[in-house]
């Protein structure tokens, strides 16, 4: 299970419910999302312009404890909203 804060923290929990891993990400969330190992999360990066967004993503591999795959800048035309993730 994971779960994100409002601290800018993602916490990963066991079945079981004990912590496993805490990832600090660099924004305020917009969304994440997870397949087997790999857990995508999408925050804000920036104060945007008005009208538009300032939105980045990074893959991380949990399995490899907190290896970033990838960690890039999300292409939204202008006044588009990011409403799923997945």
């Amino acid at each position: 299970m994971v779960v994100a804060t409002d601290k800018y923290l993602v916490r990963v929990f066991t079945i079981g419910g004990v912590q496993r891993q805490l990832i600090s990400i660099p924004g305020p969330l917009v969304s994440m999302a997870m397949h087997g190992g790999e857990l995508v999360v999408a925050y804000h990066a920036a104060n945007p312009l008005p009208g538009e967004q300032a939105i980045a993503i990074q893959l991380l591999d949990l399995d490899r404890s907190k290896q970033v795959i990838a960690a890039e800048r999300l292409t939204l035309s202008r006044k588009a909203i990011l409403s799923w993730l997945g």
